[in-house]
């Protein structure tokens, strides 16, 4: 799932905005079906909540995140 979003926005992951997925989302709404929409939309939302979003915590806290 990323790599179509950032295959098709041709960009790097780590580049993306908010625009640029709102982008993504109104043209594969004209190109595909509603269950391919929510199959996307949750997955995105799913690495967000699960992988992302407490990485991202962890690092405003401090944490380290792997040990060396």
């Amino acid at each position: 799932m990323v790599r179509r979003i950032t295959h098709h926005l041709d960009k790097s992951p780590d580049t993306l905005t908010t625009d640029d997925l709102k982008r993504y989302f109104a043209q594969l709404i004209k190109t595909y079906s509603w269950s391919t929409v929510r199959i996307n939309h949750n997955g995105l939302r799913k690495l967000w909540m699960s992988y992302l979003l407490p990485s991202l915590t962890a690092c405003q806290n401090g944490t380290k995140l792997v040990s060396v």
